[in-house]
């Protein structure tokens, strides 16, 4: 398989105004189900592991079984979570999570993953960010987990925040500077992503 292009991408030109400098990253298809899909099924494994659902107390005794139910029990959640986060906030756009079940997040902690759409994955994220702290006692690696989920979540407020074009003023600096800004240090939205090998610059 080629990993390498062979050939100067004739969009990227002085002519056409586009650089490394103009592009963004999609958030929505690449920070969801990137970062934010690997930390949050380390999270759900983690509370899966601790059996905080309590699926042991219902006569579940099989690690499937546990599994399964759980699944039950964090979609119910997720349902609910959703219905009230809309009333609490009518102007956020939330999106429901259509299904949690073992095929979603894997069979066991070896083969975990979190197969959801990246809107999927931003609800579980917000969903998750609330709960976790009070469950932290129970569920190993908390600690590194809550610290992980509050960076990310800086980060999500960042980018929201963030204009997606320079200021007058700033153009004007660049202007006057006359020399290629470094990637990410001088960008209006910031991020040095590296993940999977590849390093994505957004301003």
């Amino acid at each position: 398989m080629e990993t390498v292009t062979k050939h100067r991408n004739p969009i990227f030109d002085a002519l056409t105004g586009i650089s490394i400098e103009t592009l963004t990253m999609d958030t929505l298809h690449c920070f969801y189900p990137g970062v934010l899909q690997t930390h949050r099924s380390q999270v759900i494994w983690g509370l899966i592991e601790a059996d905080v659902w309590q699926t042991s107390l219902s006569g579940h005794t099989t690690a499937q079984a546990r599994l399964q139910e759980s699944c039950t029990r964090l979609q119910a959640a997720l349902t609910r979570w959703c219905r009230q986060r809309r009333q609490d906030h009518p102007e956020e756009a939330v999106t429901d999570v259509q299904e949690i079940s073992p095929y979603i997040l894997g069979t066991s902690r070896a083969e975990q993953r979190l197969g959801l759409k990246g809107g999927e994955t931003k609800t579980v994220f917000m969903y998750l960010h609330e709960v976790l702290p009070s469950h932290a006692a129970a569920v190993a690696n908390s600690r590194h987990m809550l610290d992980a989920s509050s960076a990310l979540e800086r980060h999500m407020a960042l980018l929201k925040a963030a204009p997606w074009q320079f200021t007058a003023a700033q153009a004007e600096d660049r202007r006057r500077e006359k020399r290629a800004p470094h990637p990410g240090l001088q960008s209006v939205r910031f991020l040095g992503l590296l993940q999977s090998g590849c390093l994505i610059n957004v301003v």
